[in-house]
């Protein structure tokens, strides 16, 4: 373990040389991603010399060995993206959260590489699959895993949502879109919403946005975290989009989404839409013309008023 350690440190030196010299820094990448992976996973025979059958987790000093072997492999990641690939699905198959929850602060180096991967691995770890009438009657408390304590304080900068946005934009969507209907079946249990909701007419007929409730969840009105967390990235990434002179009907379609989306990203839009009205005035009017639209936004307003102390009662 010891001259792993030391070559690991090497590497680590010698980063910055190595992304100038690809074909060393792939060789380099592969030889790290196989002694991670023969050390860091339970099920993986290890073939390193001198360390066959030894006990992997004996100590902190390898547990410190293998947290730098983890770093140093992710920053090398690019040039062995297949190696990294399969590292994650297999810390995916494991469902080991701790791992997860590491490499999930990652997330920059690995989005580039394995968008699908990583996204793939965060919703494992908040997901949690029944096994059985214990699993069955512990996930019927909570919609998410334990994992989701992590995500506070919510933040667009938690890991990976804005990461894996900017990265890859369908893969990003598709991760906050999965979280936010998994935590609406499991608060609704397949119930439909019926007149619970919001109708906007943006002039190709009226549009239904169900769960009048979720209106607030990018404001912390849920109880889950990393919910939270994304839609406040979904609207991170959306104002700069704008920032950068995209089309404001492009950048309002992806906030929200396809038909049945919930009311959630609702307030998303107008935010990023009241931020730009020097270009956004048009695609704001729907907004603005709908009443119960204006009267849930303006509650809202004196909620979060409420809740950051800005209102003097008398």
């Amino acid at each position: 373990m010891s001259a792993i350690n030391a070559v690991v440190e090497l590497v680590e030196i010698q980063t910055f040389f190595l992304k100038v010299l690809p074909s060393l820094a792939e060789r380099t990448a592969r030889l790290l991603f196989d002694w991670l992976c023969q050390l860091d996973l339970r099920d993986m025979p290890v073939t390193i010399p001198g360390m066959e059958g030894r006990e992997r987790w004996r100590g902190d000093t390898q547990r410190r060995t293998v947290a730098k072997l983890r770093l140093v492999a992710m920053l090398l990641g690019s040039f062995a993206p297949n190696s990294l690939k399969a590292y994650l699905t297999a810390i995916t198959n494991e469902c080991d959260h701790h791992k997860m929850e590491e490499l999930r602060q990652f997330s920059s180096a690995i989005t580039p590489v394995a968008p699908a991967e990583l996204a793939a691995m965060v919703h494992a770890s908040l997901i949690e699959k029944a096994l059985g009438r214990r699993s069955r009657e512990r996930v019927r408390r909570d919609a998410f895993s334990f994992a989701d304590r992590n995500y506070l304080p919510p933040s667009p900068a938690q890991p990976p949502f804005l990461d894996l946005l900017n990265a890859a934009p369908a893969e990003g969507l598709a991760l906050i879109r999965g979280l936010v209907e998994e935590a609406l079946a499991f608060h609704t249990d397949g119930r439909e919403p019926g007149e619970d909701g919001i109708t906007v007419d943006f002039g190709e007929g009226p549009r239904f946005f169900p769960w009048l409730w979720t209106y607030g969840l990018s404001r912390g009105d849920g109880d889950e975290y990393a919910v939270a967390c994304g839609l406040l990235a979904l609207e991170a990434w959306s104002q700069k989009r704008l920032d950068d002179g995209e089309p404001v009907e492009a950048v309002l379609s992806d906030i929200l989404g396809p038909e049945s989306s919930a009311a959630a990203y609702l307030l998303i839009a107008i935010d990023v839409l009241l931020s730009h009205n020097t270009v956004a005035r048009v695609p704001l009017a729907p907004f603005l013309a709908c009443p119960h639209l204006l009267a849930e936004d303006r509650a809202r307003q004196i909620h979060d008023q409420v809740r950051s102390g800005g209102i003097r009662w008398v």
